[in-house]
């Protein structure tokens, strides 16, 4: 692929995160901005030669979707106060006080970078029950991935999918959890997506990392403790070894395959199966194999 041709591919995923940042978050589906960041993700995985039916299948996707846009601007500011901080943010969601946040969000953003924002939010999701976080990373993520990184593109749907999420009741008890050692446990799809990416943010160096992994280690060792063990592994048995060949790249192999009907769930899925062969250890690489075969066939596959 010419530079030329990645440079326009990189402006065509730009353009749809602009796009999809937009829409208002609904908690009763997923926001598209996370599936566009997961195909992202995947079409990453070989950039030289560019999933094409990632890319018409993101094209489809938006053009199918019904959308409800979040105005251009954020609220204006009414009253400035004198001392505002992320605690104060923090406080505001908790107490489900949308137009507070806003407008505390709006003054933060004067005296605090993007980086910084986002990173804090990670740690406000890290408080609740999961499902704001899987929404706040992708922000992150695609965020990250833009040239133009303005605040206002994602005021509105970080604090709507915090808001539509319930704080936990956290225990002071970290107990050092081997978060690797849980790659054994039998997940569900959703729990694997939610694994894997707690998984990646626990392994990448963040600004406010000694927070963020504290927070991961007390989050997955009160979610997943009643998680059963996953079934032994026969290699010889296995359906795909050519993952633990080619490693993650054979993912597009099998999005290529004539019966691999997408659809956003699927796109998830195999991004969290992505996000696990680049951060598990290769020991483990089998049982990642494990986890994405017993799960393919929910999706036809």
């Amino acid at each position: 692929m010419s530079h030329k041709d990645k440079n326009e591919l990189e402006q065509i995923v730009e353009n749809q995160i602009n796009e999809t940042i937009k829409i208002r978050f609904d908690s009763s589906k997923t926001h598209p901005l996370r599936v566009i960041q997961a195909s992202k993700a995947l079409i990453g995985l070989n950039l030289d030669s560019p999933n094409q039916k990632l890319i018409d299948f993101n094209s489809l996707y938006l053009h199918s979707l019904s959308s409800d846009y979040y105005k251009t601007s954020t609220d204006v500011i009414n009253d400035l106060e004198p001392v505002v901080n992320l605690q104060d943010l923090e406080d505001e969601l908790i107490n489900k006080n949308r137009e507070a946040a806003i407008s505390i969000f709006n003054q933060i953003k004067l005296v605090s970078s993007e980086v910084h924002i986002l990173e804090f939010l990670i740690e406000i999701s890290l408080k609740q029950t999961g499902k704001s976080f899987l929404n706040i990373w992708s922000i992150y993520k695609s965020v990250m991935f833009l040239k133009d990184k303005n605040i206002d593109k994602f005021i509105n749907v970080s604090v709507d999918a915090i808001l539509e999420d319930d704080f936990r009741v956290i225990k002071n008890n970290y107990d050092n959890v081997d978060i690797e050692n849980l790659i054994n446990l039998d997940f569900t799809i959703d729990s694997i997506d939610l694994y894997a990416h707690l998984y990646e943010v626990y392994k990448i160096d963040l600004i406010r990392s000694e927070n963020i992994r504290k927070l991961i280690g007390i989050f997955v060792s009160e979610h997943f403790q009643n998680n059963e063990k996953a079934s032994l592994i026969d290699k010889e048995l296995l359906k795909y070894p050519q993952l633990l060949s080619k490693g993650r790249s054979f993912l597009l192999d099998i999005i290529d395959k004539k019966e691999c009907k997408l659809t956003p769930d699927l796109i998830l899925f195999l991004d969290s199966v992505r996000t696990l062969f680049r951060f598990v250890n290769k020991k483990n690489h089998d049982i990642i194999v494990y986890q994405l075969e017993s799960k393919l066939e929910n999706f036809n596959v």
